[in-house]
């Protein structure tokens, strides 16, 4: 999955309320992991050099502030390009888009790169369809892939949780653009494109401006098990609506079952709210969201859906309550009457925490889903990068990633067995800053059939060319054979750093072509580009 992201939790350019404006503004999708202690010095650490790098890539139209690399995926568009690995996926939600010769300003691209550049098979860059560019709207704050309708070519799903609909200011919209893909051609993607949209009875009457963000974070999977793939989509905005007056901002998740090529606008299937038992106002529940089959409680098989709700407030002991904790809740897939659901039946619902817990930790902002333990099941990694104070700079904690292993009837543990939070690693560049585990991405980077973590730090310095919040991308590979599990971390930095560029904001994985091995791609969106401030910068890393 990408996640998308991917930011992929408030958008580059989302806006909040004081003390997180600049996190929404700049946060799009990510991932995390580790050990039962917080001891800093666990498994072993080093650094590549930058000349891995295989390529960076640059928007084909730079502007200052675009934050090109804001979301990533990576997929196959077109066969027979000879290249050497998937189409790279870029995010540009804060472009200006030329839409029939009128440049809207904001209203974001998404751009596209194959491996080699060929006459029939050049960069494209895909705009905001028809009647739906708006000024603001961040077309391509969150990207996911697949093939949706099952017709064997991959398809893109764009959020743009900017978008304002019927009054209702950046309530936000979701695009699945349907491939054949054809890179020449306007539109270029031949399949037509299908809206998703906020069901009008899951808006709050009462507050007739107020935004869901709906589009914010992206899922695909194949949630039913009818051989094509679904879309999850958070909306972390929303108004709790079952109550009255409405809850605000509690945030939700909208599931998309079998969505039809070139259907014009539709509603969602089932509409999820965090449990009642701890919904509160303002946790922001849908911030992001994954898939994958993580338990099979009482033999029921469906893909299962794990959203985060970062902003939540953990009560302690000693009747303490730690401000944006966070949390995430997994909701297992089942058969009631003979429909697939996704709800808070006893069971068939969990909250996932831990044990640690840091007060403006943010613990479920990214969440990335793989099965690196090899029995079958998905594993959970669930990032709490910190937080952010009112002027815009980190006020919490480093950041952490924590484990969460799948069982199959028992659900996702943590019990200190195998897994263990993995603090920032490297103790000569601790700092408030790192924003450690703001970007997740499972890859297998070492060609061991094993999946690796790749965890993104885009708010660490770089102590060896002084930049403050150059950021640095951390490769976590996983020995099974030793219990609880040890990671060899390997760090990386962005080739050039400078001041705030925020290199491992975003991470995506592609597929080198015959080979084993994924390469990383890493966005950068803060980059300067020659003159032009804060264009943004996205790099593949080879190995």
């Amino acid at each position: 999955m990408v996640s998308m992201n991917g930011m992929s939790q408030r958008s580059l350019v989302a806006v909040r309320r004081i003390g997180l404006v600049v996190w929404a503004t700049l946060m799009i999708t990510a991932v995390v992991f580790g050990q039962t202690t917080c001891d800093r010095a666990q498994g072993s650490y080093s650094s590549i050099q930058s000349s891995l790098f295989d390529e960076n890539l640059v928007s084909l139209e730079p502007a200052s502030g675009e934050l090109f690399g804001a979301a990533l995926a990576a997929g196959v568009l077109t066969s027979g390009t000879s290249g050497k690995r998937d189409w790279v996926l870029v995010g540009v939600p804060a472009s200006a888009a030329n839409v029939s010769g009128v440049w809207i300003p904001q209203a974001g691209v998404v751009e596209c790169f194959p491996a080699r550049s060929t006459p029939m098979s050049p960069p494209f860059q895909i705009t905001p369809p028809a009647g739906s560019a708006q000024a603001g709207g961040e077309f391509g704050a969150a990207l996911a892939v697949g093939d949706v309708d099952g017709d064997g070519h991959l398809d893109l799903v764009v959020g743009a949780p900017g978008i304002d609909l019927n009054g209702h200011r950046n309530q936000g919209r979701v695009f699945v653009l349907f491939g054949p893909w054809d890179p020449l051609a306007s539109p270029p993607y031949r399949g037509g494109v299908t809206i998703l949209d906020v069901h009008p009875t899951d808006i709050d009457p009462l507050q007739p401006t107020h935004g869901v963000r709906f589009g914010f974070s992206l899922a695909v999977g194949d949630l039913d098990h009818a051989g094509n793939l679904d879309v999850v989509v958070g909306g972390p905005m929303a108004n709790d609506v079952s109550v009255t007056p409405a809850t605000h901002e509690v945030g939700a998740v909208d599931i998309f079952l079998d969505v039809p090529k070139n259907g014009g606008t539709i509603y969602r299937d089932q509409h999820l709210y965090y449990p009642p038992i701890h919904r509160e106002a303002e946790c922001h529940f849908g911030w992001a969201v994954a898939v994958g089959n993580f338990a099979d409680p009482f033999g029921q098989i469906l893909t299962d859906i794990v959203a985060g709700a970062p902003d939540m407030d953990r009560p302690v002991a000693g009747g303490q309550i730690l401000i944006n904790g966070g949390i995430a809740a997994v909701f297992f897939g089942h058969v009631s009457g003979g429909q697939p659901r996704w709800d808070h039946s006893p069971g068939f619902y969990q909250e996932i925490g831990g044990t640690l817990y840091v007060e403006f930790g943010r613990q479920g902002s990214v969440l990335a889903a793989a099965d690196y333990s090899g029995d079958g099941y998905c594993d959970l990694a669930v990032g709490s990068p910190g937080s952010l104070d009112a002027g815009g700079e980190p006020s919490g904690p480093e950041g952490f990633v924590m484990m969460y292993r799948g069982n199959g009837t028992v659900g996702l543990q943590s019990d200190g067995a195998m897994d263990q939070p993995l603090i920032f690693a490297i103790p000569m560049l601790a700092d408030p800053h790192n924003l450690f585990g703001f970007s997740l991405t499972w890859s297998d980077t070492s060609g061991d059939q094993i999946v690796d973590l790749v965890i993104g730090a885009p708010g660490t310095p770089d102590i060896w060319n002084p930049s403050f919040e150059a950021g640095r991308v951390f490769i976590a590979e996983v020995d099974r054979q030793v219990k609880p599990c040890q990671w060899a971390l390997t760090n990386v930095g962005d080739p050039s750093p400078n001041d705030g560029q925020r290199f491992g904001w975003t991470t995506a994985k592609s597929w080198r072509w015959g080979s084993n091995l994924d390469d990383i791609i890493v966005g950068s969106p803060r980059s300067d580009l020659a003159e032009v401030l804060e264009a943004g910068e996205v790099f593949v890393l080879t190995h």
